[in-house]
């Protein structure tokens, strides 16, 4: 897998966002409505599915561009960009199909204990991690053999932006469709990587579910970030 070295117009896209010496501290933010998708388990991927039903009654699910996510937030987030392009939006910009493709799907989910299964099963099968069994729940319950590529285009709708640390370079891991990376390792293009891993990799809460490691990206070793740096990365996107 080829990586590409971030230049430094990509650099200023992807480190954190904070007024830096090299920045234009006149800039506007540019138009549109983010969506930030926090962490919390499945309390979170659950509470997060009453947010996606009332922006979408009252017409601005639609609206988003730019969807952000980390840990029990990814799972709902994921699920989201799956289904984005088959949503059904009417005139007044609600999409009918919401529930069937998007909330019922994860609402089986929370009747899944995948935690306990994934950490058994990671200690006693040979070369399996309890983070590959916690993308394989994750590909079983929900995403099948979707990649980052099965996302929507920024022209199809929001990008979505599913956040993750790497435990190698300590910095913030963004895994999108145009691309992965951070800021240090570099950017791969037009990733193929699953959807079920970079779930995985965001919800990988330490000690007993991180790290997630990826055997095609040497320099790559990524977790959940821990603590308050949950939310500075999903508001860093």
């Amino acid at each position: 897998m080829e990586i590409e070295k971030v230049s430094s117009d990509a650099a200023q896209n992807i480190q954190p966002a904070r007024i830096i010496e090299t920045d234009d501290p006149t800039a506007q933010p540019k138009p549109g409505i983010a969506l930030c998708l926090s962490g919390g388990g499945y309390r979170a991927m659950l509470f997060h599915l009453g947010a996606l039903w009332r922006l979408n009654e009252v017409g601005l699910l639609k609206s988003l561009i730019r969807v952000s996510s980390v840990s029990g937030g990814s799972i709902t987030a994921g699920m989201l960009g799956l289904m984005w392009k088959k949503l059904q939006f009417d005139s007044s910009n609600t999409a009918s199909n919401l529930s069937e493709l998007v909330i019922d799907p994860i609402r089986r989910l929370a009747n899944v204990t995948v935690d306990q299964g994934a950490i058994l099963w990671g200690i006693l099968l040979p070369r399996k991690t309890i983070a590959d069994e916690v993308a394989q729940a994750y590909r079983e319950h929900l995403f099948g053999s979707a990649t980052l590529q099965d996302l929507p285009s920024d022209n199809e709708g929001p990008r979505f932006v599913i956040n993750a640390t790497n435990v190698q370079t300590t910095v913030l891991w963004r895994f999108s469709k145009p691309f992965m990376g951070d800021y240090r390792v570099g950017l791969i293009r037009n990733p193929q990587l699953d959807l079920a891993i970079a779930v995985a990799a965001s919800s990988a809460f330490p000690p007993f579910l991180s790290p997630c490691r990826s055997n095609s990206i040497p320099q790559l070793l990524i977790r959940l970030p821990k603590g308050t740096s949950k939310s500075n990365h999903i508001r860093q996107t």
